[in-house]
């Protein structure tokens, strides 16, 4: 086995990697965060569309309907 210094150095050396992968995880994350609220924000807005687009078709006859002089 080696010395304690070589131990230290060895010990350090993972430490630093660990930290560095932790840090690009977290990155990761934030990114993976911001594009979860921008897609629940269009999600949003397009169920307000499709609502008011329903909304505004009323009582408009299903569109297989056949037409009144049939």
């Amino acid at each position: 086995m080696g010395s304690d210094e070589e131990r230290i150095v060895a010990l350090e050396t993972a430490l630093a990697h660990a930290e560095a992968e932790i840090a690009d995880i977290a990155e990761t994350a934030r990114a993976h965060w911001a594009e979860i609220e921008a897609l629940k924000a269009e999600i949003g807005r397009l169920t307000r569309s499709l609502e008011a687009m329903l909304e505004d078709q009323g009582d408009a006859p299903p569109a297989d309907a056949k037409p009144p002089h049939y």
